[in-house]
C-alpha cells in the first residue's frame, strides 16, 4: 500500500523530472528537434500542408514549454 509520504515523494520526484525536461527543451537542442519532429510527424498523420507543419510544431512546443512568442 503507498502511504502519505511515499506520495510525496513521488510528486516531488516527478516535479523535479518535469523540470529537467523543460530546462533541456528551452535549450532548444536534439531534444527540442526530437519533440518537433514527432509533433510535425503527428500533424502529417491529419493532413496538415507541408510549408506549415515545422512553424506549427515549434508554436505547440514553445506554448507546451511557456516559450510564447
Amino acid at each position: 500500500m503507498v502511504g502519505m509520504k511515499d506520495l510525496d515523494i513521488m510528486q516531488e520526484s516527478l516535479q523535479i523530472a518535469t523540470c529537467k525536461l523543460r530546462n533541456e527543451l528551452m535549450k532548444k537542442g536534439d531534444w527540442y528537434d526530437g519533440f518537433v519532429a514527432s509533433i510535425s510527424s503527428s500533424l502529417r498523420e491529419i493532413g496538415v500542408y507541408e510549408p506549415d507543419i515545422e512553424d506549427i510544431a515549434k508554436r505547440v512546443l514553445n506554448r507546451i514549454i511557456g516559450l510564447e512568442e
